[in-house]
């Protein structure tokens, strides 16, 4: 791989990285992610917009250059794609130079504390949302885009299986949550 590839993908490891350290946590019913969950009314500016209809159904917020050839793929926690810390990381990235999509992968279900964690966790599944996912992925992919993936929480899961596939370059996971040993094997990078 060229040093100027591992070089942002490097950079782009720590940005993610870094930005969401406050949050670091696993998902079970008394976690960090879960007891801070996020002001959806603090928006601030947003360089990006929110896109309906992506291949696979998805609504998203995107940001970046859309011509980029690098794109990343970010999988919320529970709270959704609508949470502001998210769409300033992904502001963050798409400000390197990446085209970022952050999918609604709850398709406006997003988990609240007046939801049973363990039933919504049962209908709203990370491995099947990456199965989910697919078409968006194949879109990327048709685009010329290197894609990579990153996940917080729930979406640690998700960016896990997405590893388990050939869509993807890269996978971040920042506090996964349900992310078994198994699910690592086989994952090292080539």
């Amino acid at each position: 791989m060229p040093s100027a590839v591992m070089g942002s993908t490097a950079l782009l490891s720590l940005l993610l990285f870094t930005v969401h350290v406050a949050a670091a946590a696993t998902v079970h019913e008394h976690s960090q992610c879960l007891h801070n969950p996020p002001d959806l009314s603090q928006h601030g500016v947003e360089a990006g917009k929110e896109v309906g209809n992506l291949p696979g159904g998805f609504r998203a917020y995107v940001t970046g250059p859309p011509s980029s050839r690098r794109a990343v793929v970010l999988a919320s926690d529970v709270y959704g794609f609508k949470a502001p810390l998210l769409r300033k990381i992904s502001d963050k990235v798409g400000m390197i130079g990446y085209y970022v999509v952050v999918p609604d992968f709850f398709n406006g279900d997003p988990y609240n504390d007046s939801k049973n964690l363990s039933e919504w966790i049962k209908s709203h599944s990370p491995v099947t949302a990456a199965q989910d996912a697919k078409p968006l992925f194949d879109y990327l992919r048709q685009e010329g885009k290197s894609v990579r993936v990153g996940g917080y929480c729930w979406g640690g899961k998700f960016a896990t299986e997405m590893a388990k596939t050939d869509n993807i370059e890269v996978a971040v996971l920042s506090h996964p949550a349900n992310v078994t040993v198994d699910d690592m094997k086989g994952q090292m990078a080539n």
